[in-house]
């Protein structure tokens, strides 16, 4: 998102953002629908629910300076952004299956699996490789 809007409008705190990315999103889709089949709304959208997602993900640092690290959102501006997300994700699709229905839609969430209980013995590293491939197996069951 370009900077202006974190200054101007907090990021994805504000409704406004909508509007404009949603345009945006037209614009690109204009631009290049003879050059590009698959598109992502966003990209790891899930991340806005952490602390760092406020700086990669939400644009939620208005007037911030200092470390990512030290960077603290309540769960309701997080909820809020990623509300606002959703809502224009939800136009965007809607406008490419009206307009543009060759397009391939999709949105990507980021998966990391930490297990703050290794114990050190190996059953760690199973667990880790059990949900991966049961993580594959959701996906490949659902056609992608």
């Amino acid at each position: 998102m370009p900077y202006h809007l974190v200054e101007k409008c907090n990021g994805w705190a504000s409704r406004e953002l909508i509007g404009f990315f949603e345009k945006c999103c037209q614009t690109v889709f204009d631009r290049y629908q003879d050059k590009v089949e698959f598109w992502l709304t966003f990209n790891e959208i899930n991340c806005g629910i952490m602390d760092m997602g406020a700086m990669m993900e939400t644009g939620l640092i208005q007037g911030f300076e200092g470390p990512a690290s030290a960077i603290k959102i309540t769960a309701r501006q997080r909820y809020q952004a990623l509300h606002h997300q959703f809502v224009v994700s939800g136009r965007v699709v809607r406008y490419v299956h009206d307009y543009y229905p060759q397009f391939k839609m999709g949105n990507m969430d980021c998966f990391i699996h930490v297990d703050k209980y290794d114990d050190g013995t190996g059953t760690y590293e199973r667990r880790r490789k059990d949900s991966f491939f049961a993580y594959q197996k959701i996906i490949e069951s659902n056609g992608a």
